[in-house]
Formats: structure tokens, sequence, C-alpha cells
């Protein structure tokens, strides 16, 4: 290391400058530009539209945009920006780059990426017995959309308005391999339950950690106490059933 001696104001005595700090606070200049992907939208559905626009704060940029082979956007330019339009997503693994070279110096580059979730809207539920014994223990299972980045999916049941049970993974997964997320939920049905709608929502997790619903689907519950000869319930009798299973009674009725 040497020692670059710099005259100082009046008054002062002649002091030093490293280089190695010079340098790197020319460096910081330099490359003092953004680089900024926008996806709209954020998440998109297997097969729809999707528009991804960059742009950068360098006043002579270049942009260098270049996708996977197949993937053809059609494109526009401006100056300061580079936008690419997809009439029809047609591939699970969609990451958006975008490089720009500041002038005329190599050095003088920045690259961003951006990992678009893909999805569909395909849920089902497994639909428990036609009708349900109150005090018996049942499971409603769903079967979420498929979403790659797999982390991305968050599969919920509602109980009419009330969130009961969710679920997620934070496994990525692989955009080949169609592994379905599930939510179990376990539950021992009720008098209240007759009737009672369930709801499986299916939702895709946004970078602004907010989220977007892409599906749900619902069933509809009958219980009934398994007391004969009555098959509903509400009922003075079925009340009275309930209690004569309590005691010990009859258990195997239903």
């Amino acid at each position: 290391m040497f020692l670059i001696p710099v005259t100082m104001y009046k008054g002062a005595v002649n002091s030093f400058i490293i280089p190695t700090v010079l340098a790197f606070w020319i460096q910081t200049v330099v490359t003092g530009f953004e680089v900024s992907i926008n996806i709209n939208p954020p998440a998109v559905e297997f097969g729809d539209s999707l528009q991804v626009n960059c742009t950068t704060t360098c006043t002579e940029p270049k942009f260098e945009v270049e996708y996977k082979p197949g993937v053809n956007p059609n494109r526009t330019k401006s100056r300061h920006w580079s936008t690419d339009y997809f009439p029809s997503v047609q591939e699970w693994d969609f990451t958006v780059p975008c490089m720009v070279t500041c002038g005329s110096d190599p050095l003088r580059e920045k690259e961003k990426k951006k990992v678009v979730t893909v999805y569909n809207r395909e849920i089902n539920i497994t639909p428990p017995p036609e009708m349900l014994v109150v005090n018996r223990t049942y499971s409603l299972e769903c079967t979420g959309p498929r979403v790659y980045p797999n982390n991305k999916l968050i599969l919920t049941w509602l109980r009419g308005g009330e969130i009961v049970q969710s679920n997620c993974t934070k496994e990525t997964g692989f955009p080949d391999d169609d592994k379905r997320l599930r939510n179990v939920f376990s539950f021992t049905a009720s008098m209240s339950d007759d009737g009672q709608e369930y709801t499986c929502l299916a939702e895709v997790e946004l970078d602004s950690n907010t989220t977007k619903p892409i599906a749900n689907s619902s069933v509809t519950l009958q219980t009934h106490c398994g007391c004969p000869p009555f098959q509903g319930i509400g009922a003075d009798h079925c009340s009275h059933c309930l209690l004569t299973l309590h005691a010990g009674l009859h258990p195997d009725w239903g």
C-alpha cells in the first residue's frame, strides 16, 4: 500500500488518502443505479396472459432480457424500460430475468430475476358419509390446485366463516412434479353440524405478504343422533337419546 499526498485547506497540514478507500467510493458511485421488475398479475393462472416490465434508473441503459428457449414474448422498449407481454403462459417454471448494462462499461452491470407463481384452479374435496352420526369422529380431506413453486400455496378449512385449520409446505418442489398439497381436518360431529357448510379455500402467497384466493370448494354436512326410529336431529327425542348414549346404553345404534 502507498499513500497519496493531498493539500488541505489553508492552515492545515498535508494529509494522505489511502487509494483503496478512494477506489471503494468510486465503485459505489459507478454501480449506483437500480433495476426493478414488475409482474402483472403477480401470480398467473396457467394459460393466462402475463405482462413483465423491467425498469432502471440508469441514464444510458442497455437491456438484456433473455428467457429460456421456447419462451418468446411480444416486446416493446423505451429508453428506460422494457416490457414483455405473454398472451398465454405455458410453463410451470417461469423465471423473469432482467439485466442492465449502464453506459459502455461492462463492469457497470446489474441483473435481477423473479420467479412467477403459476397455478391452476383444480380443487377437490373427498366427501364424507352422506349422514354423520353425532359424537363420532370424521375427516374432511381437501386436495389443492397445482401451484409452482409449491411453497406459495396455502390451503385452509373454514367452518362457515371461521378458520379451523390451515396447511402449507416449506418445500419449493419441482416444476415437472405435480405434487398436490392436502389438508385433512378431523372433527367430532355434533348436533350443530347439521346443515353446516365447510369450505376449503386455496390461496397463493404474494411478495407483499398478502394472499390471492384462487379456488374454493364447499360441502354441507348432515348429521343425526344415531337413535331409531328418527333420522333427523333437533327433536326432543334426539336430545334424550344422546343422554342415553352417554350413559352407555345401546352403543351400537346408528
